[in-house]
C-alpha cells in the first residue's frame, strides 16, 4: 500500500471517507475517483493528503457545483486535472491559481456558461484546455489572462455565434489547435492566432469560406469544415496557406467539385455530378498520388468508398475513384432519368440557357476530356499562382435536389 502509484475508485458510489484512509497513500501519483461516487468534506479532506498527486480525475462525481479549490492548495505538484460531467456553472477569478504545475485541465459537459476575466490566472504551464459541451456563449481576451503556455483550447459544442478579432490575443503566441465545432458560427472568425496549425469547425453553419477569412493563418496545417453547408469554394480561398495547408476534411457538405492541393482530402459524402467536369478532378488525384509518389511524399483519399456519385442516376452510388472517365459526358439534367432513352431517337438539344461554372484545375491542361469539345462554346484562361489555371467552362448546372 506504502508503494501505490495508481488508485482507481470509480463507480464504488462512495458517499464518505473516514478520516485517515489516505495517510498511507503519499506515493500516490494518480486518482480516478469520480462516476457514482459523491463529493463531500470528508472526500475533500482525504483527497488533500495525496501530496504527491500528479493526477486526479472526478469526471462525473456527484455533488460538484464549483470547482473545488479548497483541495487545490496542498495538491502542488498536480499536472492534470479532469472535471467533465460533473455541474460546475461558473468560473471565478483565480480559481485554479494554486495549481502552478498544471498542464492539462478538463471541464467537458458541465453547466458553464460565465467565465470571469483571469479565471485561468496563474496556469502559466497549462497547455491543454477543454471546455466543450457547455454553454459558453461569449469569449473575451481577459478570459484567457495566464495562460502562458496554452497550445490546444476546446470550445467545441458551445453557443458561440461571433468572437471579437481581439478573443484570443492573450493566446497568439503559443496556441496551434482551436476547436469550435458545433457553434452556430456563420463564418470563420479572423482571429490574429498567427501560429494555428490546426483549426475545426465541423458542424458550424458555414455557407462558404472567403480567402479574407483565412489571412490570419498562414501556418495552418489541418482544417476541418466537414459536415457544414459549404456548396463552393473558390480557387483562391487557401491561397494564404499555399506551402502549409496538409489536411483538408470536406466530408458531407453540398459541395459538386473541388480542386485538391494538399495531402490528405476527404470529400466523403458530398452530392457528386459525375461528369466532364468531375473526370478533371479524377485526373486531379491521379496525378496528386503520381507525383506524391515520385517525390516520395504521403497523399491519400480518406473515406473514399463513401465519395460516391450522385449524379447521372446511370452511376449514382459508384464509387467517385472508380468510374472509368470515358463514361463522364457533360451533365444536362433534363435527359438525367431513370429511364433509359430508345437508341433509336435522336440526341436530345439543350436549350437551356448555358451558365458559366468556375472549375481550378491543377496539372496536365491538354488532357482530353470526354464530349468536351462538342459541348462548350467559351472559355476563359486566366494564369493564377503556383501554376493553376482558371478556366470557367460553359456547362448546364444542376440545383442540388
Amino acid at each position: 500500500m506504502f508503494q501505490l502509484t495508481y488508485l482507481d475508485l470509480s463507480g464504488n458510489f462512495i458517499t464518505e471517507i473516514d478520516e485517515g484512509s489516505f495517510e498511507p497513500l503519499q506515493q500516490l501519483e494518480t486518482l480516478i475517483f469520480g462516476e457514482h461516487n459523491y463529493i463531500n468534506s470528508t472526500v475533500i479532506d482525504a483527497i488533500s493528503t495525496l501530496k504527491s498527486l500528479k493526477t486526479l480525475d472526478l469526471s462525473r462525481a456527484d455533488g460538484i457545483f464549483e470547482v473545488p479549490m479548497e483541495l487545490f492548495d496542498t495538491l502542488t505538484h498536480l499536472e492534470v486535472l479532469k472535471l467533465s460531467g460533473c455541474s460546475v456553472s461558473t468560473l471565478e477569478p483565480g480559481t485554479f491559481a494554486a495549481l502552478k504545475n498544471l498542464k492539462q485541465l478538463d471541464l467537458r459537459v458541465n453547466l458553464i456558461q460565465n467565465i470571469s476575466a483571469y479565471a485561468f490566472d496563474g496556469l502559466s504551464e497549462l497547455t491543454r484546455l477543454s471546455l466543450a459541451g457547455n454553454y459558453i456563449r461569449n469569449v473575451d481576451k481577459d478570459q484567457w489572462v495566464g495562460l502562458d503556455s496554452l497550445q490546444e483550447i476546446d470550445l467545441g459544442w458551445n453557443e458561440i455565434k461571433e468572437l471579437p478579432a481581439d478573443a484570443f490575443s492573450a493566446l497568439a503566441e503559443k496556441l496551434e489547435i482551436l476547436n469550435l465545432r458545433h457553434n452556430p458560427l456563420k463564418t470563420i472568425p479572423s482571429t490574429g492566432l498567427k501560429n494555428l496549425r490546426s483549426l475545426f469547425l465541423s458542424e458550424c453553419p458555414l455557407i462558404t469560406i472567403e480567402p479574407e477569412q483565412l489571412k490570419d493563418y498562414t501556418q495552418l496545417e489541418a482544417l476541418d469544415v466537414s459536415k457544414c453547408n459549404l456548396t463552393r469554394l473558390e480557387p483562391d480561398t487557401f491561397v494564404s496557406q499555399t506551402h502549409s495547408l496538409k489536411q483538408l476534411h470536406l466530408q458531407r457538405n453540398l459541395l459538386r467539385t473541388i480542386d485538391p492541393k494538399i495531402q490528405q482530402l476527404d470529400v466523403s459524402g458530398n452530392p457528386f455530378i459525375c461528369d466532364s467536369e468531375t473526370a478533371k478532378f479524377i485526373f486531379i488525384i491521379e496525378d496528386r498520388y503520381k507525383n506524391a509518389a515520385k517525390e516520395g511524399k504521403q497523399f491519400a483519399i480518406s473515406n473514399a468508398n463513401d465519395t460516391i456519385c450522385d449524379r447521372p442516376y446511370t452511376l449514382r452510388h459508384r464509387p467517385l475513384l472508380d468510374v472509368d472517365t470515358d463514361e463522364l459526358q457533360p451533365y444536362d439534367e433534363k435527359l438525367d432519368t431513370t429511364t433509359v432513352p430508345p437508341t433509336t431517337t435522336p440526341e436530345a438539344k439543350s436549350t437551356t440557357e448555358e451558365v458559366t461554372t468556375p472549375f481550378t484545375l491543377v496539372g496536365d491542361k491538354k488532357r482530353k476530356i470526354a464530349g468536351e469539345e462538342e459541348k462548350r462554346t467559351k472559355e476563359k484562361i486566366s494564369k493564377m499562382e503556383d501554376g493553376m489555371v482558371e478556366i470557367e467552362l460553359d456547362s448546364n448546372t444542376p440545383s442540388k435536389k
